[in-house]
C-alpha cells in the first residue's frame, strides 16, 4: 500500500516491493493497493509494473474489508495512515503490517 494519488516515489517503491515479494514467494498473492488513483507522471512506471504482472488495485471509495485476512501488508512512502485515505480500512484485514518510509516516524496505531 502507498499514499493516495501515488507519485513516482510511491508507485516505484510499491512496485519494487511487490516484485521482490513475488520473487521470494512465487505463490504469494501480491497486489498494490492505492487510494484514489495514480498521478499522470506515473504512466510509464505503471506500464512497467503491469509488464511484470503486478496487480494494482485502485480504491475509489471507503469500505471495510470483512471476511478477508491478509497475512502481510507493507506500507511504502506513507508518513501517516491519513495518507492512505480510502485504503485506510484495508489495514483492518492485515495480520502483520510493515512500514518502509523515509519520512519522520508517526504513530500508526489509530
Amino acid at each position: 500500500m502507498t499514499h493516495s494519488n501515488a507519485d513516482p516515489d510511491a508507485l516505484g517503491s510499491a512496485c519494487t516491493m511487490a516484485n521482490f515479494i513475488s520473487k521470494i514467494n512465487p505463490i504469494a498473492n501480491v497486489r498494490i493497493v492505492i487510494s484514489e488513483g495514480i498521478g499522470n507522471e506515473c504512466k510509464e512506471l505503471l506500464r512497467r509494473c503491469n509488464t511484470k504482472g503486478i496487480k494494482i488495485e485502485i480504491i475509489k471509495r471507503s469500505h471495510r474489508i470483512e471476511g478477508i485476512s491478509e497475512d502481510l501488508c507493507v506500507l511504502v512512502d506513507v508518513a501517516s495512515t491519513e495518507q492512505l485515505r480510502y485504503a485506510k480500512f484495508t489495514l483492518t484485514a492485515c495480520k502483520t503490517i510493515i512500514i518502509i518510509d523515509h519520512h519522520e516516524s508517526h504513530n500508526y496505531e489509530e
